[in-house]
């Protein structure tokens, strides 16, 4: 890195940067997906933060003299990073085969007897070529990396929020004020654990959903 760069970063506050561009975002979309909240599938705000904060983090990158291409060499997250990013200056969230989206969907855990438990709502990067993956993780494993590429000292430790534990016989989620509008544009997966308690995708034969008005 070149001392120009260097003392472009210097005059950036690169700490300060992070933490406010892309770290507090992050933990911002973090909260707001482990609420129980009905977000639709391909048009949330939280999938449009995502798309933001993806671009974001980018930007710091290239602002602060690193070269992206050579992040995303080294790093798979930073690949899918980038590809986001690029999507997020076009219309990121509509169908096409070519191109990177992001889908959102309500993740519960089933205990296989019709009881059902909200863990969070995840945002999923549906690439052409390397499938479905989960944004959050990717985008923390992306803040790390270039932190570590900076050789910045930033105490963070991100970890994915879920809601409590909490068992019921029906999928409730909190369909803000027009329950009826989110019927088609919500999408919901399920996982139980294995004998070793790992949790895996499941389809339970049948399942009741609620959708709770807020009356707002």
């Amino acid at each position: 890195m070149s001392l120009l760069n260097l003392l472009y970063m210097e005059i950036q506050d690169p700490i300060g940067n992070i933490k406010t561009l892309a770290i507090q975002p992050w933990e911002q979309l973090n909260r707001a997906l482990a609420l129980q909240n009905a977000l639709e599938t391909s048009k949330s705000d939280e999938a449009r933060d995502a798309g933001r904060l993806a671009l974001a983090i980018r930007n710091l990158a290239v602002d602060l003299g690193l070269d992206i291409r050579d992040l995303a060499a080294n790093s798979n997250d930073w690949t899918l990073l980038t590809a986001v990013a690029d999507a997020s200056k076009v219309r990121l969230l509509s169908s096409a085969s070519r191109r990177t989206t992001l889908a959102v969907s309500a993740h519960f855990e089933t205990d296989g007897n019709g009881r059902y438990s909200f863990i969070n709502n995840r945002i999923m990067i549906v690439h052409p070529t390397a499938g479905s993956i989960d944004f959050m993780p990717t985008a923390a494993n992306a803040i790390e990396f270039l932190i570590a590429k900076l050789g910045l000292d930033i105490d963070w430790t991100p970890k994915i929020l879920e809601g409590p534990p909490k068992f019921g016989p029906a999928v409730e989620l909190d369909a803000g004020p027009d329950p009826d509008r989110m019927i088609e544009m919500l999408q919901v997966r399920f996982l139980k654990r294995d004998p070793d308690g790992e949790l895996v995708m499941f389809q339970p034969a049948e399942w009741q959903l609620e959708l709770k008005s807020n009356g707002g």
